[in-house]
C-alpha cells in the first residue's frame, strides 16, 4: 500500500511516520510511505504520476494549516482531479472538522492519532485496495499499468484493442475474450462481440444502446439483452456500485 504523508513540521512528520509503520506492522500491511513538506510538491509528484500512468497512492495523510495550497484547498483539488485517493486529515484545530469532510476526507484525526484510529484507517484502506484491480496494457513502446475502475469500456478495432479510461484511450494487442475473462469479476460484461464495458459507468439503456456516464454510446448486442440486464441488476444487489 502507497502512502503520502503531508506535514510540514518536521518532528510532527516524523512521528506520525514512525506510528504508521508500528500499526501496518501490528495488522500486518506492508505500507510505503512517502512525505511533502508542502502540499503543492505533493500535488506536482501526483499529477506527474496520473499523467504517466503511475499507480497512485491509496491513502493520504495532510495536516490542514500548511504554507502556500492549505490542506482543504488541497482537499478541494483531489476530489476535482483524483477522488480515488482516500484523504485523511490530521489537525490540532476542531473547527476546520466541517469544512474538512465538505472536501471528501474519509477521516478527520485530532492530533496526536491513536494507534487505534491509525490502525482501523489502514485496514479499512487496505480492504478497499484489494477489491481494486490493476491491469498492464501493453502497446506498442511501454507497459501501464490502469486501474480497473478507471477503465469506461474496451472495444475491438482494427487489430487492436482500445482501452477507453477517463482521460485517454490506450491502444493494446490481445483479445477481448482474455479482457472478458480477466474481468468478469470486476463488475465488466460483454455487451457486444467488440465492446466489453465497465458496468459502474452504465447511465441507461435505449434503443438497442447503452450511454455510458462519459456519453458514449455502445451497441448492445440482441442475444445479449437479457442476461445484461441480469448481470446489471447483479452488480447493483451486490452493492458494487461505490
Amino acid at each position: 500500500m502507497q502512502v503520502y504523508l503531508c506535514e510540514d513540521i518536521k518532528e510532527h512528520a516524523v512521528s506520525i511516520e514512525k506510528l504508521l509503520m508500528e500499526c501496518a506492522k501490528e495488522n500486518n500491511i506492508h505500507i510505503e510511505i512517502r512525505s511533502f513538506e508542502n502540499a503543492q510538491k505533493l500535488l506536482d509528484d501526483l499529477r506527474k504520476k496520473k499523467e504517466t500512468g503511475e499507480i497512485m497512492p491509496n491513502l493520504l495523510f495532510s495536516d490542514i494549516e500548511l504554507p502556500g495550497v492549505n490542506g482543504v484547498e488541497l482537499g478541494k483539488i483531489l476530489k476535482e482531479e483524483m477522488p480515488e485517493i482516500r484523504l485523511v486529515f490530521l489537525t490540532a484545530f476542531e473547527q476546520y472538522a466541517i469544512e474538512g469532510y465538505e472536501t471528501g476526507a474519509c477521516r478527520y484525526l485530532l492530533k496526536p492519532p491513536s494507534k487505534e484510529e491509525i490502525s482501523k484507517i489502514l485496514i479499512d484502506t487496505e480492504k478497499v485496495r484489494k477489491r481494486n484491480k490493476y491491469i498492464i496494457v501493453k502497446n506498442v513502446k511501454e507497459e501501464i499499468c490502469l486501474p480497473v475502475n478507471d477503465i469506461f469500456y474496451i472495444s475491438a478495432e482494427d487489430k487492436y484493442l482500445v482501452v477507453h479510461t477517463k482521460t485517454k484511450k490506450h491502444l493494446n494487442r490481445g483479445s477481448l475474450q482474455d479482457y472478458e475473462t480477466m474481468l468478469e469479476n470486476y463488475g465488466f460484461f460483454r455487451v457486444h462481440r467488440k465492446y466489453l464495458i465497465n458496468l459502474r459507468y452504465h447511465k441507461s439503456t435505449s434503443n438497442g444502446s447503452i450511454i455510458l456516464s462519459n456519453g458514449d454510446k455502445i451497441p448492445l448486442s440482441r442475444r445479449k439483452e437479457s442476461a445484461f440486464r441480469s448481470a446489471f441488476m447483479k452488480y447493483i444487489e451486490g452493492g458494487l456500485l461505490q
